[in-house]
């Protein structure tokens, strides 16, 4: 017997907290988020989906951001997870200054999904 797996569309409802807060100088950002296919975890092409969006700092509210968008995901025998940059100088890559998701978030593609996610500011 032969399981085909098939795509599934899929709604994440994102809470990003920034765990020490926001000070920036600036009135924007660009919020970029993947999507990673964890099955296996020595597969170094992963990011399946990715979203770039630009958001108003003013719209964190108490060191939080929502963010909620659709993928479509292979609904059987998979793994994914969520990674953030919150890129605050819009260079496309990590910086110091930015924040970003240093926890793994695990979760397939069976139900929608609620996922809080902290974000770390770049020092180093």
């Amino acid at each position: 017997m032969t399981i085909r797996n098939s795509k599934k569309k899929v709604h994440l409802n994102l809470t990003i907290f920034f765990s020490d807060g926001i000070n920036v100088d600036i009135p924007d950002f660009n919020l970029e988020v993947q999507v990673l296919d964890v099955t296996f975890e020595d597969v170094h092409e992963n990011i399946i989906f990715e979203t770039k969006e630009n958001f108003e700092v003013e719209s964190i509210d108490k060191n939080k951001l929502y963010y909620e968008f659709d993928v479509e995901l292979e609904f059987f025998n998979k793994i994914y997870s969520i990674f953030i940059l919150v890129d605050i100088d819009k260079n496309g890559k990590i910086s110091i200054g930015d924040y970003i998701s240093m926890d793994r978030h695990d979760f397939t593609s069976n139900v929608a999904h609620n996922i809080s996610i902290k974000v770390y500011k770049v020092t180093s």
